[in-house]
């Protein structure tokens, strides 16, 4: 086949699925859930609020960073040494079979960014927290089949079919400012709510229901049929057109503007059933955004015929007409997280946890579950050592959280190890979100404690 031709067409798609993934979503990094004294734990629980020696604390710009980025197919499967060199598996001197044979039937990936501009938290009363956060979050997400890559790969020719089905592309952008609040209710229940408005900046998604690609040996000839849709709500680009159909995929700049509006909620509570042994439940991302959609495509088209001259590409088979733009309503994925914590009666500073996340969205599905243990000798530093298993595979997390005076820095991932081949290419699929953040933290006693 002519690989550069199909490289143009999918750089986007492949180079999302060689580095990372996207939803993932963007999320807050699970291992913080396993940390003590993290003053942005509301982010993982709205009912979670700073150590009780912390008054107020504010952080800016360099407040919280969350990078996030899982496929469930290994980098080993996508890169191959021949010749003393690293080369895509479309190159004509990896075989066929050592390049689709790593595949799965569904290949997934997903990518996101959740950063905080400003943080800022205080003591209200006896038992309430109060807390406000902005910053932007971006979420992509890919499903490919493994068809997709057959016909790359392989082409059209000897009477070869192909049936490429559940080809998704999926990217949401916007900005979130947050306001929460957290109080006791007894002795053994904090419960906290963050209520969240949101500026829609950017959101794109395509959705190729079928593409049937099949050659007829008695005519010698090759057709196509499609079904799909795609949509763009942002007015920061535009797409050309010859007569009704989009020139796809050739963007050009528009005009700065707000794509869209939403309003979401996280909910959450911590319940202490027994001395040492605290319960916690939070549902997050409750809620959507109204986007205005000023791109829209779809793709009908029965038995085209192709050309045999050249070897069928992306360009051939992704045909979009206009279609009427309006509104559209996106809900977020929403995260469900089920957690538990036990101090060991011995050591009060030593703790085991679990922790189980999930998250359920159109484009966006996954879980993650956790057992890991904490260690805080002393009050100034806490650290974890965690072990879960995704739809990505097994992973290890670590995170260390540094309370220095009036400074509070914490770091950490949620998976620190990948085998690497003699190449050092990543041999597991990805899966991994790396958190980092200073917090500037003033501590006063509580006086209403």
């Amino acid at each position: 086949m002519n690989n550069m031709n199909i490289l143009r067409i999918t750089s986007a798609v492949v180079s999302v699925v060689i580095l990372s993934c996207t939803g993932a979503a963007a999320q807050t990094m699970n291992s913080a859930y396993f940390l003590d004294h993290y003053n942005l734990g509301h982010l993982i629980n709205p009912a979670q609020c700073s150590a009780d020696e912390v008054s107020t604390y504010f952080g800016l710009a360099l407040g919280n960073s969350n990078v996030l980025a899982q496929t469930n197919l290994g980098p080993s499967s996508l890169f191959f040494p021949v010749d003393g060199e690293l080369v895509f598996g479309l190159d004509k001197r990896v075989s066929a079979s050592d390049f689709l044979d790593k595949f799965k039937p569904i290949n997934q990936a997903r990518a996101g960014i959740n950063m905080s501009i400003l943080n800022l938290g205080t003591r209200v009363g006896k038992s309430g927290f109060l807390t406000f956060d902005f910053g932007p979050r971006s979420m992509e997400n890919v499903s490919a089949p493994k068809s997709l890559f057959e016909i790359m790969k392989l082409g059209v020719k000897d009477g070869n079919s192909y049936s490429i089905s559940d080809f998704s592309l999926w990217s949401s952008n916007y900005a979130e400012c947050a306001v929460g609040y957290s109080m006791k209710f007894g002795n053994k229940l904090r419960a906290g709510i963050r209520v969240k408005a949101l500026v829609g900046l950017a959101l794109a998604e395509m959705n190729i229901s079928n593409i049937t690609v099949q050659m007829d040996k008695e005519k010698g000839k090759v057709y196509a049929s499609g079904n799909g849709m795609f949509g763009i709500s942002t007015p920061f680009v535009t797409l050309s057109k010859t007569g009704d159909k989009y020139d796809f995929p050739n963007f050009e700049l528009g005009e700065f503007g707000l794509a869209g509006f939403g309003f979401g909620v996280d909910i959450g509570a911590i319940w202490t059933p027994v001395e040492n042994l605290d319960v916690d439940l939070a549902v997050q991302d409750i809620g959507g955004i109204r986007w205005n959609r000023n791109i829209s495509g779809l793709m009908e088209y029965k038995n085209k015929e192709l050309s045999t001259e050249k070897d069928v590409t992306l360009d051939d088979l992704l045909e979009f007409k206009g279609s009427e733009c309006g509104r559209t309503s996106v809900g977020l994925p929403t995260t469900i997280r089920v957690g538990a914590k036990y101090r060991m009666p011995f050591y009060q500073n030593l703790s085991a946890r679990v922790l189980g996340t999930f998250v359920t969205g159109q484009y966006c599905s996954y879980s993650d579950i956790r057992v890991g243990a904490t260690i805080t000798p002393i009050k100034n530093i806490s650290a974890t050592v965690n072990y879960g298993y995704t739809p990505f595979g097994s992973t290890m997390g670590a995170a260390l959280n540094f309370n220095l005076g009036f400074l509070n820095f914490f770091l950490g991932a949620d998976s620190v190890v990948n085998p690497l081949t003699s190449d050092y290419i990543p041999i597991n699929p990805v899966s991994i979100t790396v958190t980092t953040g200073l917090i500037i933290q003033i501590k006063i006693k509580n006086k209403n404690k």
